[in-house]
C-alpha cells in the first residue's frame, strides 16, 4: 500500500470515529445534545470533510425518524436471516402485521385481509395511500387525521404530502374530505397548504366532480387566501376564480408563481363551462384569446387539457378548429409515437375529413392541390448568430476538457483551404466518420469500410470531406492504399483523444451556409450547452442540413416543412416519425367536412 492510500485511510477512520463519538453523545443527551456535545461536534467537522458532515446529519436524522415509525408500527422492516425461512423470500415485512394496528388507531382492526401487507414496501403513490389506510378513495377504519399522521412516513409535511398524493392518484372524494377537515380544524394554515388545499379544489372541479356543497369549501378557501403572503396571493386567488364561471377573461400578473398551473386551471374549466353553456354566444373566444396571449404556454405538456378538448371536439367546431390553430401558428411538429390528441380531437371529430397524402417535388398536396411550405434555410444573420454560439462553446469544451488542441484547430482550417475546392452554387459534405462506420452500416465487417457511401456522396455533393479520429479503425475509412481515389474527397486526422464530434461542427461552420453532415448522431450533449435561442437555431439548421445514413442508403433531409401549416382550405400537418436515428414523414391533408344538405 502507497503511503498516500495508506493516509487516505487514516484519515477516514479518524473521521468516522468522531462522527461515532458525537452521534453516541446525541444519543445519551438527547434534548441537551447542542450543548453537551459541541466539543465532539466541532472535532467531528475538523476531522471530516465539509461535504461530509451534513450528509451523515441528515442520515442520522432520518434514521431515527424512520426507527420511531417501526415503533409505532407504521413503517416496513426488514427481515432478520432467522425469520426469511418463516415468511419466504421476501425482504420486507410489516412490524406488526397491520399498518392500522398501532397507537394512533382507535380500534386494533387488522385490516391485512383488505390490503397487501406483503413483501414489498409501497412504491406507487395508490400503494402509499393503501398503506395509510386509503383504498381506493375510501378510508378504511382510519381517521382522517390519523391518515394524514401515516402520511409523514413519505413526506415530513403531512397535509402538504397527503393532498399532493391524493391529488396525483385522482382520489377526490378523499381529497374533499381532506379539505373539509382542514377547513373546520383551524382558520389560520400555513400558506403552502393552502395553496396545495386550492390546487385540490381545482382538480376536482376541473375532473367534472364538483358538488353542490363545494360552494362552502370555496368560501372557505378564499378566507383563507386573504391571509397567505403578498406574493402569492395573486396565483392562490386566480386558481380560486378558475372554479368559477367568467365573462371577462382576468390579466395575469407578469410575475405570477405558477404560471403554467393558473392557465391550465383557467383553460380547462372555463373551456368546460363555455362548452356546456355558452357556446352559442361565441364565449369561446376567451379560451382561443388567452391561449393566443399566453405564447410561453406549452398546451402539449398539459394532457388534462388536451383531454378536455378532445371530450368537447363534437360539441362545437371552434374547439378543435382552436387546437388545428394552435399547430400551425406554433409551427408544432407532430411525432408519430405520441398523436393522441391528434387522434382524439381531430380524428374523432365529426367537423373534418383527413386524408393521408404525398407532396410532389414542387409541393403540391396530392389530395388538395394547396402548396405544402418549403424546409427553409436559416438565413445569412441566423447562421451567422449560431456559428458565433458554437464556435464560443468549442472554445470552452477545449479549455474545460482538452476535446481538441489550438494545432489541431488550426490544422483543420489549412486543410479546409487547402484541399476543398468550392463550387458556385454546390455543396459540400462533412463526414462523421466512425459515427457512419458503426451506426450506419449493417455489415461493419466490410472490408471495403464506408467506400460505397462515399461513392453515393460524391454523386450528390461537390466535395466531401471525413473527419476520422486516429486509432485501430483508420484503414477502415480510410487506406492510401484502396482502389478508390477521388479529388473531390479528402479525410482530416484529429487525435485519437479528441473529440471528433467538435471537429465535425467546426468544419461545417467553416464551410459556410451550403454545407451538409452526414451522421447518426443527434448532437444533443452539444445542443444543450447552447442558449435558448442558439437550440432553436440549431434545430431549425439540423432539421435542414442533417444527411442521415440507412444501412448504406442516403436519407437526405426534408425538401418540406416538418410542421403544422395552415392552408386556403385547411391544414397541411406533417408526422415525423424517428426509427433508430432516421427521420421519416409522412404527410396529412385536413379540410373541413362540407354539411351534408337534405332535400
Amino acid at each position: 500500500m502507497s503511503d498516500v492510500t495508506a493516509g487516505l485511510k487514516a484519515g477516514r477512520e479518524k473521521c468516522y470515529q468522531s462522527r461515532d463519538e458525537y452521534f453516541k453523545c446525541c444519543e445519551q443527551y438527547k434534548t441537551y445534545s447542542e450543548s453537551k456535545c459541541k466539543k465532539l461536534k466541532q472535532k467531528f467537522e475538523k476531522d471530516c470533510p465539509a461535504s461530509w458532515v451534513p450528509h451523515f446529519i441528515r442520515k442520522y436524522n432520518y434514521e431515527k425518524y424512520k426507527q420511531k415509525l417501526v415503533d409505532e408500527g407504521i413503517l416496513l422492516t426488514e427481515v432478520n436471516d432467522a425469520d426469511k425461512a418463516d415468511i419466504g423470500a421476501g425482504r420486507l415485512f410489516h412490524a406488526t402485521c397491520s399498518v392500522l394496528a398501532n397507537p394512533l388507531t382507535s380500534s386494533g382492526t387488522n385490516v391485512c385481509s383488505k390490503q397487501n401487507s406483503s413483501s414489498k414496501f409501497p412504491r406507487t403513490n395508490a400503494e402509499k395511500l393503501a398503506h395509510c389506510g386509503c383504498i381506493n378513495d375510501a378510508l378504511c377504519d382510519v381517521s382522517v387525521e390519523q391518515f394524514c399522521e401515516r402520511m409523514k412516513l413519505f413526506g415530513s409535511m403531512k397535509y402538504l404530502n397527503a393532498l399532493r398524493i391524493l391529488r396525483d392518484v385522482r382520489y377526490l372524494k378523499t381529497g374533499r374530505l381532506l379539505l373539509k377537515h382542514l377547513c373546520s380544524s383551524s382558520s389560520s394554515l400555513p400558506a403552502y397548504t393552502v395553496l396545495e388545499m386550492v390546487e385540490m379544489l381545482v382538480c376536482i372541479h376541473m375532473e367534472g366532480a364538483a358538488e353542490r356543497g363545494d360552494e362552502e369549501l370555496w368560501r372557505n378557501l378564499l378566507l383563507l387566501a386573504n391571509k397567505v403572503p403578498h406574493f402569492l396571493k395573486p396565483t392562490v386567488l386566480l386558481l380560486l376564480k378558475s372554479c368559477c364561471p367568467v365573462n371577462i377573461m382576468p390579466k395575469l400578473p407578469s410575475n405570477l408563481m405558477l404560471r403554467p398551473v393558473v392557465i391550465t386551471a383557467l383553460l380547462v374549466t372555463d373551456l368546460s363551462i363555455f362548452i356546456a353553456n355558452y357556446v352559442r354566444s361565441g364565449k369561446v373566444t376567451l379560451f382561443q384569446a388567452l391561449l393566443a396571449k399566453e405564447t410561453a404556454y406549452d398546451l402539449f405538456k398539459n394532457d388534462q387539457l388536451l383531454r378536455v378538448l378532445a371530450l368537447h371536439t363534437n360539441s362545437h367546431s371552434a374547439v378543435s378548429s382552436t387546437y388545428l390553430d394552435y399547430l400551425s401558428g406554433r409551427s408544432i411538429t407532430l411525432l408519430d409515437d405520441n398523436i393522441w390528441h391528434f387522434n382524439s380531437i381531430i380524428r374523432q371529430s365529426k367537423y373534418w375529413d383527413i386524408r393521408n397524402t404525398t407532396v410532389s417535388n414542387n409541393g403540391d398536396c396530392f389530395f388538395c392541390g394547396g402548396k405544402f411550405k418549403k424546409n427553409e434555410d436559416l438565413s445569412e444573420m441566423e447562421f451567422g448568430l449560431l456559428r458565433s454560439e458554437i464556435m464560443k462553446y468549442l472554445s470552452n469544451d477545449m479549455q474545460m476538457f482538452s476535446s481538441a488542441t489550438d494545432q489541431e484547430i488550426s490544422d483543420l482550417r489549412d486543410h479546409i483551404k487547402r484541399k476543398i475546392k468550392p463550387v458556385e452554387d454546390q455543396q459540400s459534405l462533412v463526414v462523421d466518420a466512425l459515427n457512419v462506420l458503426y451506426t450506419g452500416i449493417n455489415n461493419i465487417r466490410s472490408r471495403y469500410g464506408i467506400d460505397e457511401v462515399l461513392q453515393k456522396s460524391l454523386n450528390i455533393f461537390a466535395n466531401v470531406l471525413l473527419i476520422v479520429r486516429k486509432g485501430g479503425d483508420t484503414n477502415r475509412v480510410w487506406n492510401e492504399h484502396d482502389k478508390f481515389h477521388n479529388s473531390r474527397l479528402s479525410a482530416f486526422f484529429c487525435h485519437r483523444m479528441s473529440s471528433d464530434d467538435l471537429f465535425v461542427l467546426l468544419a461545417v461552420m467553416e464551410l459556410g451556409r451550403n454545407a451538409f453532415f452526414l451522421t447518426n448522431d443527434f448532437f444533443m450533449n452539444h445542443r444543450n450547452m447552447l442558449t435558448t435561442s442558439g437550440q432553436s437555431l440549431f434545430d431549425k439548421w439540423v432539421e435542414k442540413r442533417a444527411v442521415r445514413l440507412d444501412d448504406k442508403d442516403i436519407i437526405m433531409p426534408s425538401k418540406f416543412a416538418s410542421y403544422a401549416q395552415k392552408t386556403e382550405n385547411g391544414y397541411h400537418i406533417p408526422v415525423k416519425t424517428i426509427n433508430k436515428s432516421i427521420t421519416l414523414h409522412s404527410f396529412l391533408c385536413v379540410r373541413k367536412k362540407h354539411p351534408i344538405r337534405h332535400y
